[in-house]
């Protein structure tokens, strides 16, 4: 009675542990992994790259998500693809290094896992987004993803969230949690 609706309050949540994610890394000069070459751009800013953790874990009271695969992050330091361009489908050593294509990859994986949250499909081959879902109920799932995209830009823009974190929804939040990974434990991503 009286009680917030959880869907709106875990898809901002989401997004914005999502923008924080994101501002985070690039924050400290990490990349999560975008660049481009001969199979054509990687990022590995998605979705399928978060974990949810678990309800009892340590040190976590206002987050949901964590990031994982970051086997593949860099930082500016170790970026060998402004040394390198692509011609056609090889890479070859560039004339001089491009300043630019550090940034313009920074801003590309920021959009990436936008786009991924966003329910853009080609942005990633590690989100395929195929879960069946009922005609009627496609508007909502767009509000809730527009709700988890303002919440990231918010997030990402270092904007004070509009829908802080609430201790009180944490049990009720897990609950729907659990049964959403029960109900999709067959769903291969």
């Amino acid at each position: 009675k009286g009680g917030k609706p959880l869907l709106p309050y875990l898809y901002y949540r989401f997004g914005y542990e999502c923008g924080r994610i994101q501002r985070a890394l690039t924050d400290r000069g990490i990349s999560w992994g975008t660049y481009q070459d001969p199979l054509g751009y990687h990022c590995n800013a998605h979705a399928n790259n978060l974990v949810l953790l678990a309800e009892n874990a340590a040190s976590h009271n206002e987050t949901f998500l964590a990031p994982l695969d970051l086997d593949m992050s860099f930082t500016e330091e170790n970026f060998i693809f402004s040394h390198y361009v692509m011609d056609g489908k090889k890479i070859k050593k560039a004339a001089k290094k491009d300043d630019k294509k550090w940034s313009l990859y920074l801003k590309q994986e920021a959009t990436g896992f936008l786009k991924t949250l966003a329910g853009d499909m080609g942005g990633s081959t590690g989100v395929t987004n195929t879960s069946p879902l009922p005609k009627s109920l496609l508007p909502l799932k767009v509000a809730l993803r527009d709700v988890m995209v303002k919440a990231f830009w918010a997030a990402y823009n270092k904007e004070k969230a509009s829908i802080p974190a609430d201790p009180k929804l944490r049990k009720p939040s897990y609950a729907l949690l659990r049964m959403a990974l029960i109900m999709t434990s067959n769903n291969i991503a």
